[in-house]
């Protein structure tokens, strides 16, 4: 009698092995099928919006939006950025043509309230236009890559108050005396 116990036992355990495996296989079976309904579920994930404010009527600030434009196209052929795409949109500032401050603030912070730019490239020239962008985004709290002008006031200001101007990026020749040295030795 004693052996036959220890063999129902055993094979209570056999039994009792196979049907925990049976669940456990089960619960990931369903686990899978939940996760990929919930993922199919999920909204595609948003654009990343790269607004350029510039003299778009301007064969420079026309310029800055076809590289800008290719550039995302190029990204988004690879896939994009963390399976996020880029989408540009743009705001004519007027700046070469003499449209004013009032219409080149209005056309940075209309790019950022209301055309939801997630980051800004801007073709602003000159001191004045390019404070008041860089103004405007510091206020706005938005990424601006500034690609004209040759100032030391734009990054210095980065460096007197980093927390209001945190946010812009200078990506031309830092000031106007490597901008000299650069452009005399490709002439």
């Amino acid at each position: 009698m004693g052996a036959s116990c220890l063999l129902d036992s055993k094979a209570f355990t056999k039994v009792q092995s196979v049907v925990l495996i049976a669940i456990v296989l089960l619960a990931a079976v369903v686990g899978v099928g939940a996760y990929t309904w919930w993922k199919a579920a999920q909204p595609a994930p948003e654009a990343i919006r790269i607004g350029v404010c510039a003299d778009l009527d301007n064969h420079v600030g026309g310029g800055i939006l076809q590289a800008v434009t290719l550039a995302a196209e190029q990204v988004n052929a690879e896939g994009g950025v963390l399976g996020r795409n880029f989408t540009i949109v743009a705001e004519d500032d007027d700046d070469e043509s003499g449209g004013g401050l009032e219409v080149l603030s209005r056309a940075m912070t209309k790019l950022i309230t209301a055309d939801n730019a997630t980051y800004v490239v801007s073709g602003a020239i000159g001191a004045t236009p390019i404070l008041t962008h860089q103004d405007i985004c510091a206020q706005l709290k938005t990424i601006m890559f500034g690609v004209k002008g040759a100032n030391l006031e734009f990054t210095q200001r980065v460096l007197d108050d980093y927390d209001r101007y945190k946010y812009y990026f200078h990506v031309w020749e830092r000031n106007s005396t490597v901008f000299a040295a650069t452009f005399w030795k490709t002439s």
